[in-house]
C-alpha cells in the first residue's frame, strides 16, 4: 500500500516468491530444521530481552518483567540451548538469575531506604521542635540554660549516629547538623551572657549542698542508684557548658575565664557529693554483707 505522508521506494526481488523458495535446495543444518521464521521470532525475543535489561530504569517492575520474559522465552524456543546454534539458553539464564538476585537486593534497598527516611524524618520533627521551643523560651536558671544544651548536643549526637544508617539523604542529614550546630552556638552565647551575672551559680551551689546531704543520708544501697544518677545529669551537663564556652569566640577572655572557673567550683562539689555517696555506699554494703552473711 502507498504511504500517505513518507517516500517509500519499491524493490522487486525474486527472494519474496513462493516460486523461488520452492526451487531452493532442502538443507539438513540446525537452521533449516529450525526454519527461518522461528529463528527471527526467537533471535527478536532474546534481543528484546538484552533491550529490557540495557536501557532500564530500576524498579520492582522492570525486573519483574524481565524474569517473566526471560521464562517465556526460554519456554517458547526449547532450541535455544542447543550448542550449534550459539546457546542462547546460557546467558539468557544468567540474566533471569541476575534479576532474581537484584529484585530481592532492590527490594531490601527499598526497605532499608524507607527505614532510614522514616528514622531522619522523626529527627528532623524532633529537632525542629528543640530549635522551636529554644527561641521561644528563656531559662531563667542556670540549670535552665545548661539543660537547654545538653538537649541540643543530645539532639546532634543522634543526628550524627543516622550517618551510619545505610541509604540516609546525606545532604539533608548535613543540614539538620547545620541548624543544631547554629542553635548550639546562639545559645552557647545568650548562656554566657546568664552565666556572667554573680548569683548565676547560686542554685547549683544549693543543689550540690543537697546532693551531699542526700549522700550523707542514704539508709540502703538500692537508694543510691537515684542519687547517683542526679550526680550525673549535673556533670554531663556542667561539662557541656565548658565544651561550648570553650569553643565560642567572646570577645573578653576573662569572662570566659571567670565562668570556667565558677563551673570549676560546681564540679568539685559536685565531686565531693560523689565521694561522698560512694563512701556511703560502701559503707552499706559492708553492713548488708555481714548481714546476709550472719
Amino acid at each position: 500500500e502507498p504511504p500517505r505522508v513518507h517516500p517509500m521506494q519499491v524493490w522487486r526481488t525474486p527472494y519474496v516468491s513462493d516460486v523461488y523458495a520452492a526451487a531452493q535446495p532442502v538443507g539438513t543444518g540446525p537452521l533449516e530444521r529450525i526454519g527461518n521464521a522461528e529463528l527471527v521470532r526467537g533471535v527478536s525475543e532474546c534481543l528484546s530481552v538484552a533491550r529490557i535489561a540495557s536501557d532500564m530504569s530500576p524498579s520492582t517492575e522492570v525486573f519483574e518483567a524481565i524474569i517473566a520474559s526471560c521464562r517465556r522465552v526460554a519456554d517458547r524456543f526449547h532450541w535455544l540451548g542447543e550448542e550449534e546454534l550459539g546457546d542462547l539458553a546460557s546467558p539468557l539464564a544468567e540474566v533471569r538469575a541476575t534479576a532474581e538476585r537484584v529484585l530481592e537486593e532492590f527490594e531490601t534497598v527499598q526497605a532499608l531506604t524507607r527505614q532510614a527516611a522514616d528514622a531522619l524524618a522523626e529527627t528532623e520533627a524532633r529537632v525542629t521542635a528543640l530549635i522551636r521551643t529554644s527561641r521561644g523560651e528563656t531559662p531563667r536558671s542556670a540549670e535552665g540554660w545548661v539543660e537547654r544544651l545538653t538537649e541540643l548536643r543530645r539532639a546532634q549526637g543522634q543526628a550524627a549516629t543516622l550517618s551510619e544508617t545505610r541509604y540516609v539523604d546525606t545532604d539533608r542529614l548535613a543540614e539538620l547538623d547545620g541548624r543544631l550546630s547554629e542553635e548550639i552556638d546562639a545559645v552557647g552565647r545568650r548562656t554566657v551572657g546568664f552565666l556572667e551575672q554573680d548569683d548565676a551559680f547560686d542554685g547549683y551551689h544549693s543543689d550540690v549542698a543537697r546532693l551531699v546531704g542526700e549522700a550523707e543520708g542514704i539508709d540502703a544501697v538500692s537508694a543510691a542508684t537515684a542519687v547517683g544518677e542526679r550526680i550525673e545529669e549535673r556533670t554531663e551537663g556542667l561539662q557541656v557548658v565548658t565544651e561550648v564556652v570553650g569553643s565560642l569566640d567572646i570577645g573578653d577572655a576573662r569572662v570566659r575565664t571567670r565562668i570556667l572557673e565558677r563551673i570549676g567550683e560546681v564540679l568539685a562539689g559536685i565531686n565531693r557529693a560523689r565521694a561522698t555517696l560512694e563512701s556511703r555506699r560502701g559503707e552499706l554494703l559492708a553492713q548488708e554483707g555481714r548481714a546476709e552473711f550472719a
